[in-house]
């Protein structure tokens, strides 16, 4: 092989050992970029970076997240199924046990606890500086979407084993979360911590939620 050869065969080993370097360097970043910012919502201020969320997910991934599936029992009115899934509100049903060492006592708890989420009002609906109550923020008919899943807070009541964050859009003015000056909210994120046994934990001092207050929207 001559010399003008032997430096054109390495020249073309040279582009080609280029191209595909770009090639794999595009495809890490649009990995990254999947990673950081899920497909399904752009990443919002104040979230945790790196996590990896739930992305194009088919529905039976969502259906398995714990935090989807109570706020999906909120938003169907199904007092029982959220009682049975929030850890606060087993804790009250076991001292309710422990106090009246009655099955009775428990069970009406358990009513009175269930009947919270579907007996909303006007005045409580709002969002307070303390927080405000899970069954507003989740109203029946609004639209609820998964922005990205984390490891969750710190410092809770159990430990905890993850945090979805959810964006929630209102339909309508009349049944949207009101802010703390009465006007209503188009859209906000929030998030649902869940603990190790699969229950809801209190976040915030009214509720359990985690409220993005610079994620609040106007835009009717």
């Amino acid at each position: 092989m001559t010399l003008v050869a032997q430096k054109e065969k390495r020249f073309k080993r040279f582009i080609v050992t280029l191209v595909f370097g770009a090639a794999a360097g595009l495809g890490l970043g649009t990995l990254v970029k999947d990673i950081v910012a899920p497909s399904d919502g752009p990443a919002v201020a104040g979230l945790a970076s790196g996590q990896a969320g739930f992305g194009a997910q088919p529905e039976a991934t969502l259906e398995s997240d714990e935090a989807w599936r109570y706020v999906a029992a909120i938003q169907a009115n199904n007092g029982a199924a959220v009682v049975a899934r929030t850890l606060w509100m087993q804790d009250r049903l076991r001292r309710v046990l422990a106090e009246e060492g009655s099955q009775e006592a428990v069970a009406a708890e358990r009513d009175k606890l269930g009947k919270r989420v579907t007996d909303r009002n006007f005045k409580s609906n709002h969002l307070r500086v303390s927080g405000v109550e899970d069954w507003y923020v989740f109203a029946p008919g609004a639209t609820v979407e998964v922005v990205q899943k984390d490891s969750g807070a710190e410092g809770l009541a159990a430990p905890v084993a993850s945090r979805t964050w959810f964006r929630v859009t209102y339909a309508e003015r009349s049944a949207a979360l009101c802010d703390t000056t009465g006007i209503p909210i188009r859209s906000l994120i929030a998030g649902v911590n869940i603990s190790e046994k699969g229950l809801v934990l209190k976040a915030g001092i009214i509720g359990n939620l985690e409220i993005v207050r610079d994620s609040i929207q106007y835009d009717w």
